[in-house]
């Protein structure tokens, strides 16, 4: 009995709420108090838009490839930009996985933290991509 009681205090609900006492990413980031949960929404919020920033440099290098006449594989894959574009991927995925993870916590605070951090990074990046097709623009 005691056993499931302990289950239930531990286990994170499964829906939106401004409760503390959850894990950000790793066991050591728990939010217990409000000075807390305000330092992981600035946090959020600067990563979402450093994770927009990275989008947004990756489709300039891919322009850049597009922009120059290259004719083979050889000439694209070892090309400056696509290295560029290849290694910027790693950090893109990377935090676009912590974003997804963090918005998991189900807390309203870092919720809309990451959401009007992807939409400000979205406007101060996407300025370039203006009316050009974008293929897989999802979330990482």
């Amino acid at each position: 009995m005691e056993d499931q009681e302990n289950m239930e205090m531990m286990m994170m609900p499964m829906y939106f709420s401004n409760h503390w006492g959850f894990y950000l990413l790793w066991e050591k980031w728990m939010i217990m108090s409000a000075k807390q949960e305000i330092g992981a929404c600035f946090a959020f919020f600067f990563m979402a838009i450093f994770f927009e920033g990275i989008k947004a440099l990756r489709f300039y290098f891919e322009q850049k490839i597009t922009d120059d006449i290259y004719f083979g594989f050889r000439e694209i894959a070892f090309s400056k930009f696509y290295v560029l574009s290849s290694l910027l991927y790693i950090p893109q995925v990377t935090f676009g996985y912590y974003i997804m993870l963090a918005t998991m916590s189900y807390n309203y605070g870092v919720f809309f933290s990451i959401v009007f951090g992807l939409a400000t990074g979205n406007f101060l990046f996407s300025w370039r991509s203006v009316g050009k097709k974008i293929e897989g623009d999802g979330c990482c």
